[in-house]
């Protein structure tokens, strides 16, 4: 199977690329970092097998860590209107704790 996921950036093309071959990757999984027009991306290549739950694993782990917190952040600024740096931070920070303790009760229940 082969697989190519696309970047806007070669910082996010390498967290994935780490990601995959480091938590996910099965013994026959080769890959690479490549940049086309100014968009990075990452080819993967597994002799066997399906990488679709690996990679949908690790773009929800780059979401989260990386893009859920910035988008946030717009959202209290922009639409509303929050002007301190630190309240915004208390929110973020607690969202994250709410999302964690919510992911721990939905794993228990399943």
């Amino acid at each position: 199977m082969l697989a190519c996921v696309y970047f806007s950036n070669r910082k996010d093309a390498f967290i994935f690329y780490q990601i995959i071959l480091d938590c996910y990757a099965r013994h026959d999984l080769k890959g690479d970092i490549q940049e086309e027009k100014n968009k990075w991306y990452v080819q993967l290549h597994e002799s066997g097998g399906s990488l679709l739950s690996e990679i949908s694993q690790a773009v929800n782990e780059i979401l989260s860590k990386r893009k859920l917190n910035a988008w946030m952040e717009g959202v209290l600024r922009h639409r509303f209107y929050y002007d301190d740096p630190k309240e915004i931070e208390r929110v973020i920070r607690m969202s994250i704790k709410l999302k964690k303790i919510l992911l721990k009760g939905y794993v228990f229940q399943r």
